[in-house]
């Protein structure tokens, strides 16, 4: 749908981390909520997202290296793996995220869950 552009080394990632923001702005500007998880760690895409999207809550996930290391879903920290982002590439963790979550245990699932609830609707109904 978005076409091809799935590269993992630093200029590949950061396409494709511009063209999901631009994704985000065109269904946000019809008013559409949008949530969306990526590794978009550069400086230049945390802006725009926060100058052209509106409603943006910037939420980073603080996930342990060792635990990425142990839940290799997608086989990325193999031996002799390159372009990892966080091993062999370096990130650009947001300057100012709304909210920084530890994502190291499976128990952190709920308390992280109403943690974002509060930061979108700190006035919930009922």
């Amino acid at each position: 749908m978005l076409g091809e552009f799935a590269s993992f080394g630093i200029e590949g990632r950061k396409r494709t981390a511009e063209v999901y923001a631009r994704l985000c702005n065109y269904l946000t500007g019809r008013g559409i909520n949008v949530i969306i998880s990526t590794i978009s760690l550069y400086h230049s895409v945390h802006e725009y997202n926060r100058v052209n999207n509106d409603n943006y809550y910037e939420i980073l996930l603080d996930v342990g290296q060792n635990v990425l290391i142990n839940r290799n879903k997608k086989g990325l920290y193999n031996p002799g793996a390159i372009d990892v982002m966080g091993i062999n590439q370096e990130p650009e963790f947001p300057k100012n995220p709304d909210l920084i979550l530890k994502n190291n245990l499976e128990n952190q699932l709920k308390e992280n869950i109403d943690k974002i609830i509060e930061l979108i609707d700190p006035h919930p109904k009922g």
